[in-house]
């Protein structure tokens, strides 16, 4: 698999692996044009850069940069699934492909799938799959992908002042008070989490 190589020479642009500087050149704004993405604190995204980051080949994000500009405008990512059917396989899991309105029809989100792809297979994925929306359908089509089965989805939103207003037992049970559930509450209730003594 080729990182950070040049796509268009006179675009300057980049495909690679996303770095923590990719917060300051709107990879965020970016993903805002894809789906629901509020603002992410600089403290935040730095906790979960790195919380991916430690997942190594496991979960990788492909961003592609506009040097010229310094500005990201497009990502995607891969996540390996690791299982036991198929002698233990191993399956790539594709989310959050987005190209920048403003770079649309330059062939941006095949680079995207293209290094997803080989990704995936270069860690031995036996198949890479995705959802899409059906006025997508057809793109993804273009670069290899066809449809299979349905996609069900049972949504686990948790509403946040319920969860602000939980019980202390019912939070320790849920493992508030330690490492990263910690944070997670504290960041999805704005409150603060101590760990009970």
């Amino acid at each position: 698999m080729q990182t950070g190589f040049p796509l268009n020479e006179a675009r300057n642009l980049q495909v690679r692996k996303l770095e923590i500087s990719d917060k300051n050149k709107g990879f965020v704004e970016l993903l805002q044009q894809l789906t629901a993405c509020d603002a992410i604190s600089d403290e935040d995204f730095e906790m979960r850069f790195q919380e991916l980051s430690s997942l190594g080949d496991d979960h990788v994000i492909c961003v592609i940069e506009d040097t010229s500009l310094g500005k990201i405008v497009a990502t995607g990512s891969v996540f390996i699934e690791k299982k036991f059917i198929r002698n233990c396989g191993k399956v790539g899991h594709i989310e959050d492909v987005v190209v920048d309105r403003g770079s649309r029809g330059m062939q941006l989100g095949k680079k995207v799938l293209s290094f997803l792809a080989d990704h995936a297979r270069s860690v031995g994925c036996y198949k890479a799959i995705l959802d899409c929306i059906d006025e997508n359908k057809a793109f993804y089509e273009k670069c290899g992908f066809k449809q299979k089965e349905i996609q069900m989805v049972n949504p686990l939103v948790v509403n946040m002042l319920d969860l602000a207003n939980m019980s202390t037992d019912l939070k320790i049970r849920l493992g508030a008070g330690t490492g990263a559930a910690t944070a997670a509450l504290s960041m999805a209730t704005g409150a603060t989490w101590e760990t009970p003594s």
